[in-house]
C-alpha cells in the first residue's frame, strides 16, 4: 500500500511483494477387518503395513496402521493422485482354519485437494477354510457274508482342532459307496474313527453261528483336514468261521459181540452247511476211535445204529 505522500508523487518508487502459497492436502489411510465368524484376535493394536505413492514420487512405506489408528500424511501437493498397497497380513487369527482373504481398497486413487483430506480404506476379510473326509467300507473273510450293500455299519468320528472347536458324529456306511459328513470340517482338524461291530441277522449265510466278526481296521487311522480337499478313509471289516474237533470212541462190553453191528455218527447243524462236505460222518468199530475235523462251531452230534 502506498502512503498518501507517495500517492501524490508520480515519480515515487513502488515495491510489490508477491507471496506464493504451495497448495497441499492430506492423505489418510484407514483399516477395517471384516470378521463375521470371529476368527480375528489381533484386536485394535495389531499393525498392518504397506506403501503409498502420490504423483511421480517414489513409494513410501508405512507400518503403524491399525484398526484404531489411521496413517495420516500431510503436505501432499494438491492435484496429486495417490494409490495405496498393502503387504499381505499374517497372524492375529484364532486357529489354523482361519486365513486372510484378498484386501479391498475403497477411495483410490485418491486425488489430493488443497486444504482437504482424502481417505483410502483398506478392508481385510477373515475367512474360514474347510474341507472334509469320506469313509468307504470293505468286507474281508473266507466267504459266507451275505449282508450285501444294504447292510449299514455305523462309524463314529471325532475331529479336533487346536485352538478351535471339536466336531463329532456318526456316519451310516455301507459297501455301496463312500460317505461324508453333511457339514464341512475346519481346515487343520485331526479326525479319528471308531466302529463297534456286532453280528446282525442276515450278515452270514443261513445265520450260521460259526461265522463271527473279528474286527475293524481303518486306513489311515487318522486324517488332517486340508483346505478344499476330501481325505479318503477305508474301514475294513474282517470275519472268520470257527471250527472245532469231535472225537467219538467206541467201547463194547461183553464176550458175545461178533462185530456184526456198527454205530455210525454224524455231525449236523441247524444252520445251512456251506457245502455237502460240511456234514461229515464216520464209522467206529470196537477197536478204534474216530475224529471229525474240522467241525463248524455249534454243530451237534447224532448217532444212528445199523
Amino acid at each position: 500500500m502506498l502512503t498518501d505522500s507517495a500517492a501524490g508523487d508520480p515519480k515515487a518508487a513502488v515495491t510489490c511483494t508477491v507471496t506464493n502459497r504451495f497448495a497441499t492436502g492430506t492423505l489418510r489411510i484407514a483399516k477395517v477387518v471384516s470378521d463375521p465368524l470371529g476368527g480375528y484376535i489381533g484386536g485394535s493394536a495389531k499393525p498392518f503395513s504397506g506403501t503409498y505413492t502420490c504423483g511421480s514420487a517414489d513409494p513410501v512405506e508405512f507400518s503403524t496402521l491399525t484398526t484404531a489408528t489411521p496413517v495420516t500424511i500431510a503436505g501432499i501437493p494438491a492435484g496429486a493422485n495417490c494409490t495405496v498397497t498393502e503387504k499381505p497380513p499374517t497372524g492375529g487369527l484364532a486357529n489354523a482354519s482361519f486365513g486372510w482373504g484378498p484386501a479391498t481398497f475403497s477411495g483410490q486413487p485418491a486425488t489430493i485437494a488443497a486444504g482437504q483430506t482424502a481417505t483410502v480404506t483398506i478392508t481385510n476379510p477373515v475367512v474360514q477354510n474347510t474341507g472334509s473326509f469320506s469313509v468307504a467300507k470293505v468286507i474281508r473273510g473266507p466267504g459266507g457274508y451275505v449282508g450285501g450293500s444294504d447292510r449299514v455299519f455305523p462309524v463314529a468320528y471325532r475331529c479336533a482342532l487346536a485352538g478351535g472347536p471339536t466336531s463329532s458324529g456318526t456316519l451310516d456306511v455301507t459297501t455301496g459307496g463312500a460317505v461324508s459328513p453333511a457339514d464341512p470340517i475346519p481346515t487343520g482338524s485331526v479326525c479319528t474313527f471308531t466302529e463297534t461291530l456286532a453280528t446282525q441277522p442276515g450278515d452270514f449265510a443261513g445265520n450260521d453261528p460259526s461265522y463271527s466278526w473279528t474286527g475293524s481296521a481303518f486306513s489311515p487311522t487318522s486324517v488332517t483336514i486340508g483346505d478344499g480337499t476330501v481325505a479318503t478313509v477305508t474301514v475294513t471289516n474282517s470275519y472268520t468261521r470257527s471250527f472245532g474237533r469231535l472225537t467219538i470212541a467206541k467201547n463194547v462190553d461183553g464176550d458175545g459181540y461178533l462185530g456184526a453191528r456198527r454205530r455210525t455218527s454224524a455231525c449236523t447243524t441247524t444252520a445251512a452247511p456251506a457245502s455237502p462236505a460240511a456234514s461229515p460222518s464216520a464209522t467206529a468199530d470196537r477197536a478204534r476211535s474216530t475224529s471229525f475235523r474240522p467241525v463248524p462251531r455249534a454243530w451237534s452230534r447224532r448217532n444212528r445204529r445199523r
